[in-house]
C-alpha cells in the first residue's frame, strides 16, 4: 500500500470542498437564492486562495 503525500491529501480535501460548494450552489439555484449573498466574504477569499494554490494562474 502506497502512502499518500500531503499534497495528495490536500487535493482530496479541496475536491471534497468543491463538491460541497457545488451542492450548495445547486440548492441555492433551486430556491432562487443568490449563492454569493449567502457566503461570508472571508470564506469566499479563502476558497479563492485554495483554488489558486491547486490551479495556479499562469
Amino acid at each position: 500500500m502506497s502512502r499518500e503525500t500531503h499534497y495528495d491529501l490536500y487535493l482530496d480535501a479541496v475536491d471534497r470542498l468543491n463538491s460541497i460548494i457545488e451542492d450548495i450552489r445547486i440548492k441555492c439555484a433551486k430556491k432562487e437564492v443568490d449563492f454569493n449573498s449567502k457566503v461570508p466574504q472571508r470564506l469566499s477569499r479563502l476558497l479563492k486562495c485554495l483554488w489558486q494554490q491547486v490551479y495556479p494562474i499562469k
